[in-house]
């Protein structure tokens, strides 16, 4: 083992000369190697910027740190809420779990309504989300919601706390009655009313208001046994669990419990399809920017490696005329790519730790910018995993893009290499 450790430790060496010798072609490589990495890391962090901003934004206005619920699909979506309740509720035995988990929650009812217009004598408009909610417990958890007209009263069971943007859109005022047709456990379609006794909105994120036909949130807020007593309900029932905290290792255990219990675990975001959309839409222009972005090195490093082996045949053909067999040239000119691209690689993370510095206070963008990331500004940080495949997509491009010159150089006849240098 020690001559072959010894061996490879000479061709390593050699390849690292190598390097230095052939100072253009590789600054030229170094330079779109530079371009693809940084492509790949602000991509990656972009997304994920949109992810944590939406799950930070959502978690403290109203969805909690987690959701589990009996909803299926998009039925759990907030903002087009299903219009009857699913037909397994979550059970006692599911909180029992939790307990066990040292899982901290709160119980919910969610289901779809449509508004009465009482002047009209008609439906009106398009459905809310009815929620009930034990209140007192949650509104200690939701620091960016505020209170910007009336006021919480528990005290008043069939009174409802409806969002701002809600509220501007039906024209609803404090104090009035508000009646929703909603189906009960039994199917059965009926109206009931409500009082309006304040109204709600949320303390940052202003850019996220009035930005489409429909509210992002609508929300009519009612107590959560009340709301139980008139669907028909078994007291402790509920649709939604609010998770709000619970160990390291909880999000994996809520995910298999979930599964085993035909239930879905989501984070914020993921309970917004517009949201989601959004997330989803900046990966995608991510990956193609990236793919784009490897077609380029690939063409690049191809070009530039058969001309830079094509000036390399003498020196070549002198190892050839030495005594070195094909197997070990190749070895050879792939160290030396490898070697390379891992250095420039590393000097990329340092180009994008620098930026990172300077944008250390994060950067604001428009309002229409600013929506795909909850209003909040964006800082440049270091996605592990997207700077995992930036690494080995740049490895291995830089190895496809040469298979071919080092191919070619392992016909190389010596002999004919120093009759053209002769000529």
């Amino acid at each position: 083992m020690a001559p072959v450790r010894k061996e490879i430790v000479k061709t390593l060496k050699l390849a690292v000369r190598n390097i230095g010798r052939h100072p253009v072609k590789n600054m030229l490589v170094g330079l779109v190697i530079l371009l693809a990495a940084n492509v790949f890391l602000l991509t990656g962090s972009l997304a994920e910027n949109a992810r944590q901003n939406w799950r930070a934004f959502l978690a403290a206005t109203f969805v909690g740190n987690g959701n589990l619920t009996a909803y299926q699909g998009k039925e759990k979506d907030f903002s087009l809420p299903a219009l009857t309740l699913p037909a397994p509720l979550l059970s006692p035995p599911i909180y029992a779990k939790l307990e066990e988990l040292g899982v901290y929650y709160t119980k919910r009812l969610k289901i779809g309504a449509i508004v009465y217009n009482e002047e009209k004598g008609e439906l009106a408009g398009t459905p809310v989300t009815l929620v009930g909610v034990d209140w007192p417990v949650e509104e200690k958890h939701l620091n960016n919601l505020q209170l910007v007209a009336g006021e919480v009263r528990p005290d008043l069971a069939a009174g409802v706390l409806v969002w701002e943007e809600l509220a501007t859109y039906y024209q609803w005022r404090v104090g009035e009655e508000l009646t929703l047709f909603v189906k009960d456990i039994d199917g059965n379609t009926l109206p009931f009313t409500f009082i309006i006794t304040g109204v709600l909105k949320n303390k940052t994120g202003e850019a996220l208001a009035g930005t489409g036909s429909f509210p992002l949130f609508p929300f009519v807020f009612a107590s959560y046994e009340y709301l139980g007593l008139l669907l028909g309900l078994e007291e402790d029932a509920a649709t939604d669990l609010a998770i709000w905290g619970g160990p390291p290792a909880a999000e994996t255990a809520l995910k298999r419990l979930a599964r085993r219990h035909g239930l879905q675990f989501f984070h914020g975001e993921q309970g917004f399809e517009v949201i989601w959309g959004i997330i989803e839409f900046i990966y995608f222009i991510g990956v193609f920017l990236e793919l784009f972005i490897l077609v380029v090195l690939i063409v690049t490093s191809f070009n530039l490696n058969l001309i830079g082996f094509a000036e390399r045949r003498k020196e070549i053909g002198t190892m050839y005329a030495l005594g070195a067999k094909p197997r070990w040239i190749a070895g050879l000119l792939l160290a030396e790519l490898v070697i390379f691209a891992v250095t420039a690689f590393g000097c990329s993370l340092l180009v994008y730790f620098l930026l990172s510095l300077v944008t250390s206070h994060g950067l604001t963008l428009g309002s229409g910018l600013g929506l795909a990331f909850a209003g909040a500004k964006i800082h440049l940080q270091l996605v592990p995993a997207t700077a995992g495949v930036a690494f080995l997509a740049i490895v291995g491009t830089m190895l496809v893009s040469s298979s071919y010159p080092v191919y070619l150089t392992t016909k190389i006849n010596p002999v004919a290499v120093f009759k053209e240098a002769e000529r």
